[in-house]
């Protein structure tokens, strides 16, 4: 898939979401984001995530550091990560 055509496809569709699951997927269409840049935007990002995987969104964890307590999550879009 093109990248212009992924970028028109993300941007349709973060007008579609709510605001903070669309916040939230326009931070991972670019690149990878932790557990704590999440959670400045929402405290339950979580929940926003699993609502975005609710609507088809490929997002996953790539990273977790047991000890820290850092999470790092990345969206995948036709098996692929989103180039940073």
């Amino acid at each position: 898939m093109a990248t212009e055509q992924l970028s028109l496809q993300l941007r349709a569709e973060r007008a579609r979401l709510g605001g903070q699951c669309a916040l939230i997927l326009g931070m991972l269409q670019t690149g990878r984001r932790t557990n704590t840049d999440l959670s400045r935007h929402a405290l339950k990002y979580g929940g926003r995530i699993s609502e975005l995987r609710k609507k088809g969104h490929d997002v996953r964890v790539v990273e977790r550091n047991y000890e820290t307590g850092l999470t790092v999550y990345a969206l995948f879009v036709d098996g692929q990560e989103v180039p940073r």
